[in-house]
């Protein structure tokens, strides 16, 4: 039994939600153990949103994350990819954005011992929020914070 028996055209488009539908997939496939493929599915989400540092910078979170993943991780790599995420979010007023990159920054940055972590930058932005202190975001970067 065929449930899906449309073969692409060229005249055929892409679903709008196309990148997340590819960040889904790459979360799915780092999930699984195989993050060279996540790195291939969320370059391609990053590419049809073009250039711009404040277009999806939830995607260059995941990009930091997926670099971080591989057998031999591009540290280097990944903390430009958190930058990234973090002038983009910056930029756009994705605050939540913003802390998850951030957030990861610190752990990244101390985990190769480079001083200054960014520990001030978070708690500087960690202290912008009034509520939702429960949620995931806002516990781990205060357990980052200590």
């Amino acid at each position: 039994m065929k449930f899906w028996s449309h073969k692409p055209s060229r005249t055929c488009r892409r679903p709008r939600p196309w990148p997340l539908i590819l960040s889904f997939r790459g979360l799915v496939h780092a999930l699984a153990g195989r993050p060279e493929q996540a790195l291939v599915l969320i370059e391609e989400a990053i590419g049809l949103g073009g250039p711009h540092e404040e277009v999806s910078p939830e995607f260059r979170v995941l990009k930091g994350d997926f670099l971080r993943m591989l057998p031999q991780p591009d540290l280097a790599g990944a903390e430009e990819a958190y930058l990234t995420a973090i002038r983009g979010a910056n930029t756009g007023g994705r605050h939540l954005i913003e802390l998850q990159a951030l957030t990861r920054l610190v752990g990244l940055r101390r985990q190769i011992g480079h001083s200054p972590d960014g520990s001030d930058e978070l708690a500087s932005l960690y202290a912008t929020f009034s509520e939702g202190f429960e949620e995931y975001d806002l516990v781990m970067a205060r357990q980052v914070l200590g």
